[in-house]
């Protein structure tokens, strides 16, 4: 016969009560939720914050209505705007061009008042002696006696050409309406001096020797004035006396050069100068 297992020996199972073994099985999934009692108000705030910003998310966006006239109200303003610039830029070139023909005008008188001026500069330069000269006129040769000697008792002085012989002749042609006058290479002008050291003759402090030539721009009466009667009586008388040389050519072309001297002046001042 087989042997048989004592009942004591067969280990003896616990019956397992229903109710408990789900109260346990509730305990231990509440517990890791379980949240302490100050925290609570927390978490109920952040629930509602996200009900809030779920709801918020999923609200339809407002779009403005589209109005199909809206781009030509844009274009149309804009071309307004533009051609309020044009207008106003059209203006400022009108404006400007006003201005520039004006400035032109001007310009064109300034420029003809500095001709005029021009003009009259080198006509008081030519009146002045500033500026070489050519014209007709005439030629005056005057020089010391002929004779080799002086005959005893007689005075030297009369048979040589003194200054003012020159000043005489010069003073003549004037006179005559000469336009310009030359002593040598000397431009004669009103602040010419002509006078002797010793027995020799300066003219702008210009030292001559014979032939002395005077020449001079001006009408065919200026000859015939210088070989008139009455004319220069005594240079005629020491030609005819003592063979002093004395001779008037009429020429159709002489030069007469321009003052190369210094106007000085020691007591004349402007009138806006004091």
């Amino acid at each position: 016969m087989a042997n048989r297992v004592a009942p004591a020996d067969v280990p003896r199972i616990q019956p397992t009560v229903p109710g408990l073994a789900v109260e346990r099985v509730r305990d231990s999934l509440r517990k890791p939720f379980d949240i302490p009692s100050r925290y609570r108000w927390l978490t109920l705030v952040g629930l509602v914050l996200g009900l809030f910003i779920s709801i918020e998310w999923q609200a339809p966006v407002a779009r403005a209505p589209i109005n199909s006239d809206y781009p030509r109200e844009v274009g149309r303003e804009t071309v307004k705007r533009l051609e309020s610039e044009q207008k106003g830029l059209k203006q400022i070139i009108a404006d400007k061009r006003s201005e520039l023909a004006e400035m032109q005008k001007d310009a064109s008188g300034r420029k003809t008042a500095l001709a005029g001026l021009n003009t009259e500069l080198e006509d008081q330069r030519l009146l002045a002696g500033m500026v070489p000269v050519a014209g007709p006129g005439v030629q005056v040769t005057l020089d010391d006696s002929s004779v080799k000697s002086i005959p005893v008792g007689e005075e030297a002085g009369r048979y040589l050409i003194h200054d003012y012989d020159i000043r005489d002749i010069v003073s003549l042609l004037w006179q005559a309406g000469a336009e310009a006058i030359a002593v040598g290479e000397e431009r004669v002008v009103n602040s010419t001096s002509i006078y002797c050291v010793g027995s020799t003759i300066l003219v702008n402090d210009t030292r001559m020797s014979p032939p002395y030539k005077v020449t001079a721009i001006g009408p065919p009466a200026m000859e015939e004035i210088l070989n008139a009667p009455a004319r220069l009586q005594r240079l005629k008388q020491n030609v005819r006396q003592y063979s002093v040389q004395f001779k008037v050519a009429q020429v159709k072309e002489v030069q007469v050069p321009a003052f190369s001297g210094r106007f000085a002046s020691r007591f004349a001042q402007t009138g806006d100068s004091k």
